[in-house]
């Protein structure tokens, strides 16, 4: 062979090595990362709707304990974003734990599966947490745990415990409808897929909204079908605001969160919406629109804008922009993720 095509040959082997690299993902570790990045670490990159409730915050939010945190947070929206919030009770007389024993819980929907990824308080013995799983009737196989859906349906616990997989050095319990959902989380957890964080506007998206209380994050087309208006006479109303703020350009990703800060009125609560676009110079674009159509009607609600949600500020990041909001509780809700939006849709 001659020098080069030796050359070449190398060239080849150094950049398929370094793809290697790149593509690989690092073991999943919580210890030292912000409880939010551990999270996007945790479940898989092609979840299309990202859900994160910090337990933490909210049980300093709202004391008490058990169903008395979950029901006080849930009335003030704040819990709407976990999956384990209506069930805490049959958690607790089913498991002996619940969701006081939890620092943060996650939940991934992907277009096959869904997965839920819960950090337990390092207060909790795992100890407690095996000896629940086997008195509530679950079969054991290593580390992974499984029951009959029907046998926790009837114990008003939710059917995504149904396959459990209890990470004991991270403290985490992996858990689906499905064992495939377990499955393809310990596949990230383990370095061998890629996980949420490894998606750029996801991943941004996420983070322009961390340290609130609980955040919800859906891939573009997602989050422009839930925030979309749709009745004929909000559509008229939706074009009339567009000529005057300026177009809506499509994101990538967006998301919302939401901070309880007590009381009522609008020092009540803090909701942020977050959106990434394809390229800064849109991001800058669009929130002048955006925050534009945030005066005045309330396109497909009822009343203005100002009556549930006063903006405090509005900035991009690079290609994210963020919308900062003071929130009456007692007004609209926002966290389910349903219903119109107009400066959040597409």
């Amino acid at each position: 062979m001659n020098r080069p095509a030796v050359r070449l040959a190398l060239c080849v082997v150094v950049l398929l090595a370094a793809g290697a690299v790149a593509w690989a993902a690092p073991v999943w570790r919580s210890g030292g990362k912000p409880a939010l990045a551990a999270a996007l670490d945790a479940v898989p990159r092609s979840t299309l709707a990202f859900s994160f409730t910090d337990w933490h915050a909210v049980r300093d939010r709202f004391p008490g304990s058990g169903g008395d945190v979950a029901t006080a947070a849930s009335t003030r929206d704040v819990t709407s974003r976990s999956v384990l919030e209506s069930t805490a009770d049959g958690l607790q007389k089913t498991f002996g734990w619940s969701v006081d024993d939890l620092a943060w819980e996650a939940y991934a929907q992907s277009a096959d599966s869904s997965v839920l990824v819960v950090r337990l308080d390092d207060s909790l013995p795992l100890s407690t947490v095996t000896k629940g799983l086997r008195s509530a009737g679950y079969q054991r196989d290593g580390d992974t745990w499984t029951i009959d859906a029907a046998r926790l349906r009837s114990a008003e616990v939710s059917d995504l415990l149904a396959t459990v997989h209890v990470h004991a050095r991270e403290h985490v319990l992996v858990a689906s409808d499905v064992a495939a959902g377990v499955r393809q989380a310990d596949r990230v957890m383990a370095g061998r897929a890629p996980a949420l964080a490894s998606d750029p506007a996801m991943a941004r998206t996420a983070q322009a909204l961390a340290g609130t209380d609980a955040i919800f994050v859906q891939r573009g087309r997602l989050g422009c079908e839930s925030t979309a208006v749709s009745d004929p006479e909000a559509l008229a109303a939706a074009a009339t605001a567009e000529q005057r703020a300026g177009r809506l350009t499509t994101y990538a990703a967006s998301g919302r969160a939401i901070t309880d800060r007590g009381g009522s009125g609008f020092a009540g609560q803090s909701l942020r919406f977050a959106m990434t676009f394809d390229d800064p110079s849109v991001a800058r674009r669009q929130l002048e629109v955006r925050s534009a159509l945030t005066q005045g009607q309330f396109i497909g609600r009822t009343g203005q804008v100002a009556d549930t949600l006063r903006l405090d500020d509005a900035s991009t990041d690079g290609s994210t922009l963020t919308l900062d909001f003071r929130h009456d509780p007692d007004t609209d809700a926002f966290m389910s993720g349903a219903g119109a939006v107009l400066f959040a849709t597409c």
